[in-house]
């Protein structure tokens, strides 16, 4: 299974596209997170994304948008008080079918 994305709402900030996405994880994670399409993300072929905002937590997991490689992590939130959340393992079938929701902001054709 690929990740599942479905674009919830459309808008635009300024000179930049703005896209409320639910992004439905599969069991094929693999290390650094998944990596994100800005096609996918409803920004078109040649689409630029600038960041990405998970919104709350979904079943104990939460995400993460390391801007520098362009991926999703997803993280465990049933960490200990005080301590940095780890990323899930490889290969983590908890994690699948979880729907993740996003504000995507970036620019390219409206797709």
């Amino acid at each position: 299974m690929a990740l599942g994305y479905n674009i919830v709402g459309r808008g635009s900030l300024g000179d930049m596209w703005v896209r409320v996405v639910d992004i439905t994880f599969d069991a094929s994670y693999a290390a650094g997170g998944y990596a994100l399409s800005a096609r996918s993300l409803g920004l078109g072929a040649n689409g630029v994304v600038i960041a990405v905002i998970p919104v709350g937590s979904r079943g104990g997991f939460f995400a993460d948008y390391n801007q520098g490689t362009g991926a999703l992590m997803v993280r465990d939130a049933s960490g200990s008080v005080g301590a940095a959340s780890t990323e899930v393992g490889n290969n983590n079938a908890n994690i699948n079918g979880v729907v993740q929701r996003c504000v995507v902001l970036g620019k390219g054709s409206p797709g």
